[in-house]
């Protein structure tokens, strides 16, 4: 579903891994209710956002899925969804009303590549 759209709009790319390899920030423009599709009960935060691969906000990073903070470019929370969080969070949906109540939403999914 959404994640073939994002694949597919990266023909260019050799392979996934030199997508998200080198670190760099590619957009996409899935928009945040296709983000929050993929999980059921996940949610961002309001404000800003950055999707696609490596986005990050602050000091928050995911390798494939969508950023979203209150403020763009203070330091207050920011919330995850996607593949591959920054700390020990592997998939799923990280939330919360401030940095000291985060909530994490595990998920189980496959990144399948043809």
């Amino acid at each position: 579903m959404a994640l073939n759209w994002i694949l597919y709009r990266f023909t260019h790319a050799q392979t996934l891994h030199s997508l998200i390899s080198d670190g760099g920030y590619r957009f996409t423009n899935l928009g945040r209710k296709e983000w929050l599709s993929l999980m059921v009960n996940s949610s961002l935060g309001p404000g800003c956002a950055d999707e696609g691969f490596n986005p990050s906000m602050i000091k928050q990073r995911v390798r494939i899925g969508m950023v979203a903070g209150e403020k763009c470019l203070s330091p207050t929370w920011t919330s995850l969804i996607g593949f591959g969080f920054t700390g020990n969070y592997s998939c799923g949906n990280l939330k919360g009303d401030d940095p000291f109540k985060m909530k994490y939403i595990p998920s189980f999914g496959y990144i399948l590549v043809q």
